[in-house]
């Protein structure tokens, strides 16, 4: 289904807000109803891909430990997500980074036990697996320290995010 925001006050996007309730919810008009059901089902598929790619990823850099560390290079909400669905077990094995030296020591999330290193910490890892970039909008950058640190592509993957939708 193609999206139409030609007719939107806001043509950059559209954000779809959900609440758990008992209350059958009532649309004001019939095209109400079927505007949303299509913009409520396009975004529920997406989100529903999204994660599948997400869990696909997660397996991957768990699968990944057992060849050396993981690091994830980022420190936002996708990171965040990404230790939450990574198994326990691969913890040990993760190395957390961030280009912003206030971040450094201190911890993304506290349930977690690790803290945010410095991106020149990957030179003391014995055996690197692979990099999960979290921080997709800084893709370039952070492959340009990468390769810096002489950190080939191969190593390299980009964490799965929804992109803004635009026309």
């Amino acid at each position: 289904m193609d999206l139409d925001f030609a007719l939107t006050s806001r043509p950059f996007a559209f954000t779809v807000v959900a609440r758990a309730s008992t209350k059958a919810v009532k649309p004001v008009t019939c095209s109400d109803y079927l505007v949303n059901k299509a913009y409520f089902m396009v975004a529920a598929d997406f989100c529903r891909a999204l994660e599948v790619r997400r869990q696909d990823v997660a397996r991957s850099l768990a699968g990944a430990t057992a060849d050396g560390t993981i690091v994830l290079w980022g420190a936002n909400v996708e990171m965040v997500r990404f230790l939450a669905i990574l198994p326990t077990a691969a913890h040990p094995k993760i190395m957390l980074v961030d280009a912003s030296e206030g971040r450094w020591g201190t911890s993304v999330d506290q349930r977690f036990g690790l803290v945010i290193q410095a991106p020149t910490e990957i030179s003391s890892v014995e055996t690197l697996s692979k990099v999960l970039i979290c921080a997709v909008s800084f893709e370039f950058q952070i492959r340009g320290q990468l390769s810096d640190l002489g950190i080939p592509d191969s190593k390299i993957e980009i964490a799965p995010t929804a992109p803004l939708l635009s026309h």
